[in-house]
């Protein structure tokens, strides 16, 4: 990272404007008075550090004998802010762990890459103009604390006495979060993308209106679907969020099943070379019920990818899928047609050029299989996914899963 990238990134998350001056930063408010001074020094010890990073991946970083892991706090009970910060030592180990405040050197990697991503990122995540005023204009404020604060990122920070492979800081780590958890009470998770958390941001882009210009709801939706909708945005969980908008689709399958086979049965029924009276007609009738249903411990079994199909065909558009994957993220389509899910063997599916009699299928299957990845956790099974580590292999599905939730929501109201 160059030194006018820093700065840069400084005055992005904090809001200011940055000027050197003999051998200073000074940093001026946009919003009021007020200024703020870092040594230049400061700056290049930290860019220093950054070029120590051996291995470097977009949420963690690894040098000989330290780690550091982005996390979150996700769901209650949260460390207060008195206890934000959680120090801990393996002193017959050699390990020193930290929980909270990450190191400058980290924050300033965070935040390159969020601005990679998304270059209105700080705007969208504002403070108060009341709150800024009054952090920046205290008289031992620190500049570089303040932008670390403005980033609200959290880390894991390990230290060893001796070199360490990277693999043993991921066995620590994943030990830490299971000792917080258990003596503590703190639901820290490892963040192994920043797609998730600039997901939200884009479809504010997309939809968000101020209050003011909001009309009343015009259409009543069945409740059921709703809830499940609003667990999957609820949810900090990419597993439960596509587990709930598919639970949208599957509420469903029975109906949309078996009316596909009544259709076909009296397809056949009202054929003219169909007769009641022939027990070979009557026979094919019976065929095809028990080709498609089954049945287990006495309960009715449908074909549920089937199912799935028929679902995607009544309900969901896909010229209107198309749009609203291409206006959230331009790349997605391509991923999509390139790109099988790894975690589950999904196949591709080329939403733009796929003949409508194969796409509906594909897309079934690649829902189907990322589905039952996600349900069937066997150990040694193929296909399954892992928590945290598939989590941006999972990203691009959810998002497009979220689209056709609510395409069958929206599609299935009543006005």
């Amino acid at each position: 990272m160059k030194f006018d990238r820093a700065i840069e990134l400084i005055c992005k998350t904090m809001h200011v404007d940055a000027s050197v001056e003999e051998g200073q930063i000074i940093l001026k408010a946009r919003y009021g008075e007020g200024a703020l001074i870092i040594d230049i020094a400061d700056i290049e010890s930290i860019l220093g550090e950054v070029k120590k990073y051996e291995r470097t991946q977009e949420t963690q970083v690894f040098q000989k004998t330290s780690a550091e892991f982005l996390v979150d706090y996700f769901g209650h009970p949260r460390p207060s802010p008195s206890r934000s910060d959680i120090e801990i030592e393996d002193e017959a180990a050699g390990y020193k762990y930290h929980l909270g405040r990450p190191t400058y050197a980290f924050a300033f990697l965070i935040a390159d890459r969020l601005y990679e991503i998304d270059d209105e990122f700080s705007r969208r995540r504002r403070r108060p103009l009341s709150m800024w005023r009054q952090r920046f204009l205290k008289e031992d404020v620190k500049p570089l604390d303040m932008f670390v604060d403005d980033l609200r990122i959290s880390s894991l920070r390990i230290e060893s006495q001796n070199e360490t492979p990277f693999k043993l800081f991921e066995s620590l780590a994943d030990s830490f979060y299971f000792h917080i958890g258990y003596n503590l009470d703190y639901p820290v998770i490892p963040r192994p993308t920043l797609q998730g958390s600039l997901r939200s941001t884009r479809i504010q882009r997309l939809r968000r209106k101020h209050v003011d210009d909001l009309d009343v709801p015009r259409k009543k939706y069945i409740p059921d679907l709703v809830h499940n909708y609003q667990l999957a945005l609820s949810s900090e969980s990419p597993m439960l969020s596509y587990i709930s908008y598919y639970h949208v689709a599957e509420h469903w399958f029975e109906e949309v099943f078996q009316n596909d086979i009544a259709l076909r049965l009296q397809g056949v029924i009202t054929s003219p070379g169909f007769s009641y009276k022939s027990m070979k007609d009557l026979r094919r009738l019976i065929k095809i019920v028990s080709d498609e249903l089954k049945t287990r411990d006495e309960e009715l079994i449908i074909n549920e990818r089937t199912a799935l199909k028929l679902t995607l065909e009544r309900y969901v558009n896909i010229p209107e899928l198309v749009a609203s994957l291409d206006a959230f993220d331009s790349s997605l389509l391509d991923y999509y047609a390139d790109t099988k899910v790894k975690f589950s063997g999904g196949v591709t599916v080329d939403l733009r050029s796929d003949p409508e009699d194969k796409l509906y299928g594909k897309l079934a299957q690649r829902i189907y299989m990322t589905r039952n990845a996600l349900v069937h956790r066997k150990n040694g099974a193929k296909s399954r996914f892992a928590p945290f580590k598939d989590d941006h292999e999972l990203d691009p599905e959810l998002t497009m899963m979220r689209f056709i939730a609510e395409q069958i929501i929206i599609t299935s109201a009543t006005v």
